[in-house]
């Protein structure tokens, strides 16, 4: 596993609640580009507040999540 990574937006609005949808390059329709499994992609849900909090404002002015 390598180091965290972060995305960074400058927004004038905090998300509430995010979701991350990944998935292999190699597990998509070459036709539409959605995935063709989908079992096979990864997703991870957090947000602002609750047990998984991962968005909050930097004090540069861009939302980190």
């Amino acid at each position: 596993m390598g180091p965290p990574c972060h995305a960074r937006m400058l927004t004038n609005r905090v998300p509430n609640y995010v979701t991350a949808i990944g998935f292999a390059a190699d597990s998509l329709d070459p036709d539409t580009g959605f995935p063709l499994d989908e079992q096979a992609t990864l997703r991870y849900e957090c947000g602002r507040f609750g047990d998984r909090i991962c968005v909050h404002l930097a004090d540069d002015g861009f939302v980190e999540i």
